[in-house]
């Protein structure tokens, strides 16, 4: 896990410890949320486990820069396979870049689909990686 971590932090020009801390101040604006759903089914899923890392990895490397990279990834991830039917609100999470993050990499549907559906992808990787 440590590698890993490492390697998104490279990404992203900051330290681990600065990964780690973005990545949990998301989980808990989303655990926040929480408050605005009757029903906390299918939300429990909203921490960061080795496989979602190794998503995150591959959607770093194969998206284009943008701004706020780290957090829009996250929010997409989010929504597209983590929680499901969970809405985030604008007043609670940064948006900003999301849509043209997803526009301007047409294949970020495709690699997500991928890795969450053939776990032969995340296998690889964690065998190429040593965890």
């Amino acid at each position: 896990m440590d590698i890993l971590l490492s390697q998104i932090a490279d990404l992203e020009s900051i330290t681990k410890k600065q990964l780690k801390s973005n990545v949990k101040t998301f989980q808990i604006s989303v655990r926040k949320s929480f408050k605005h759903y009757k029903s906390k089914e299918g939300l429990e899923d909203y921490k960061m486990l080795l496989d979602d890392y190794i998503i995150l990895l591959c959607l770093h490397v194969n998206t284009r820069a943008s701004e706020n990279k780290l957090n829009t990834l996250l929010l997409f991830m989010y929504s597209v396979y983590k929680l499901d039917d969970f809405h985030f609100s604008t007043l609670d999470f940064n948006t900003d870049g999301f849509l043209s993050l997803v526009s301007e990499n047409k294949e970020i549907h495709h690699i997500i689909y991928k890795m969450t559906t053939d776990y032969t992808h995340i296998s690889a990787i964690k065998n190429n990686l040593g965890v």
